[in-house]
This record gives structure tokens, sequence and C-alpha cells, in this order.
């Protein structure tokens, strides 16, 4: 009586729901710094986290680590995007060295485990730039390893890295039908900076954007793994559309897969 609860009852409180957790790969360079020039650093764009912070979601920055345990982490999460970046080693693809740059066999370990594992336990995953050719490559697929050298009127690489991520040279046709026609309509402006695209792609995926010349701009898993990644960089422009779709699908899996609890 008078809402008091009997000894041998327990009070349930309701369970707190938390916010989902999207993993963001990230990679070594030397950083000029206080402790001295050229220390080795893991690093990623801030725009990354701002883009998952408007959306209210919680970002885990996923340095290279043990590839035997790329599966127990990936499991933790609820997303992943595998970020740009360096080129993947054409090794990976049967190809010699002709025109890749930057290139990181721990970083392109790393990352190809986890998109494996995301492919495996079905966590939706975001590809960009080069996160685009890592997904390719981890899936039996190869590149370009210099588009203009194919003879595309791809618009060139600008002096100013900040001018060319922050312009909008080209625009993406898309497939109707498709994910990314359902976000963007039948096509966008994109901005662009990448001097490698993708060649063979695996039959994993489905290419669903082009730019005007034919190099592709999006692709989209064919087999109910919910991924895709597009070769430019949305996170450094001010359209959403990407980041909301990735939001809203590891929504879906936290409750799924109890992390909301």
């Amino acid at each position: 009586p008078g809402g008091s609860v009997h000894p041998g009852c327990l009070r349930l409180t309701p369970p707190v729901s938390f916010p989902p957790v999207i993993g963001i790969s990230a990679w070594q360079r030397p950083v000029n710094w206080l402790l001295g020039a050229d220390e080795p650093m893991f690093t990623l764009t801030t725009n990354y986290v701002a883009k998952l912070g408007e959306q209210g979601v919680a970002s885990v920055i996923l340095p290279p680590g043990p590839v035997g345990r790329a599966g127990e982490i990936v499991s933790r999460l609820d997303a992943l995007i595998i970020s740009g970046g360096g080129d993947v080693d054409p090794g990976r693809y049967g190809a010699a060295n002709s025109q890749s740059t930057a290139t990181d066999a721990d970083r392109d370990n790393w990352e190809i485990a986890l998109v494996r594992a995301a492919q495996r336990l079905g966590v939706p995953t975001l590809g960009i730039c080069r996160g685009l050719q890592l997904l390719v490559v981890a899936f039996g697929g190869s590149l370009h390893q210099h588009i203009w050298a194919t003879g595309t009127a791809h618009p060139p690489l600008s002096s100013s890295e900040s001018q060319h991520l922050e312009e909008r040279p080209h625009s993406v046709e898309f497939t109707p039908g498709s994910r990314m026609a359902a976000m963007f309509g039948s096509n966008t402006t994109v901005n662009s900076y990448h001097h490698q695209a993708a060649d063979r792609v695996p039959e994993r995926f489905t290419v669903t954007g082009r730019a005007p010349d034919g190099v592709i701009e999006a692709i989209e898993s064919a087999d109910g793994w919910p991924a895709m990644a597009v070769q430019w960089h949305p996170e450094r422009q001010t359209d959403t559309e990407l980041f909301q779709d990735l939001v809203r699908l590891s929504e879906e899996r936290s409750v799924i897969s109890g992390h909301g609890l």
C-alpha cells in the first residue's frame, strides 16, 4: 500500500539507451609537433567525427591493430567507415607498382581484415575515396593506378588540396533504383581528390554511380550486406545524406545486437 515495494519483490528500471557506435579507420604518418619533427602518429581528419557527431553518434577511431582480432572489434560496432588516404599496394591485386604512392602495408592488412569481418557479420559499412578502392581490392577486384593514364577526361588534381575538396568539379550519375539514387536522385555534384579509381569490380558489388567520363564513383553491395562506397569526400561537403543513411543502419543494428541497451 502507499506505493511501497514488497520486500520480496525487485523494482525493475527501464534499460538505459546508448547511441550507436561507429568505427572509423585511421592511419599512421609523421607529424611535426611539440616533441619534434616527423613523430609517428595515428591520424584522422576531424571532419569524419564531426559529421557523425552532428547525427548524435559516438565515434571510435581504429588505427591499425592486430589483424587476428579484427572480427572481435567489428562485432562491437554498429557501423564501420573506411576513410580516405594513400594508395592500396597494387601487389594486393596482382599488379606491379607503376604509379601508386604512399602505400602502407599495415593499413592495408588492417582495413582488409575489418571489411571482411564486417561483411561476415553484416555490419553496415561506408567506404570513402580510398575506402571504395580498399573494398574493391579486399574482395578480389583491381584498380587503375593513375586514371589519367587511361586517357580519361576526369578533372585534374589542383595544386591546392583544399580547393579540390571544397569545390565540386564534376557530377555523378546514379543507377535508377539504387540506394544512391534514393538518396540523391538521378545525379549530384561532388568534390574530387583522387588519382586512382576502381577498375575490375568484384561481383559482390554493383556499380551505381559514374562520373561523366565513366570513372566509377559509387558502388553498393549486391548480396544484402548494407555496404556502399563513394570515390568523393562527403565528409568535406555540406550535404549529409550518406552519413544519415549510415546512422539509420547503425541504429537498426544497435537494436538487433543489443548494443544500444
